[in-house]
């Protein structure tokens, strides 16, 4: 379990989506799970399909629950 951080230029499902396979699936193969808040970059239906496709179940934190985080 660690952090992965990657430089974007916007916030959309598309960047999160492409970031999530070149520089994680790509690399170390498709992760069991990713846990995000509920931003919008992270429920977007590209994003779901990706992880759709590579097998990764999503989760998300409670809103407003920083703890989580």
């Amino acid at each position: 379990k660690y952090v992965e951080c990657a430089p974007a230029k916007d916030c959309s499902a598309d960047t999160a989506a492409r970031l999530v396979y070149e520089r994680i699936a790509c690399r170390y193969g498709p992760p069991e799970s990713i846990l995000s808040d509920q931003g919008t970059s992270f429920e977007g239906s590209v994003f779901k399909m990706v992880c759709q496709l590579l097998g990764i179940a999503k989760f998300r934190t409670s809103p407003l629950h920083p703890q989580a985080n």
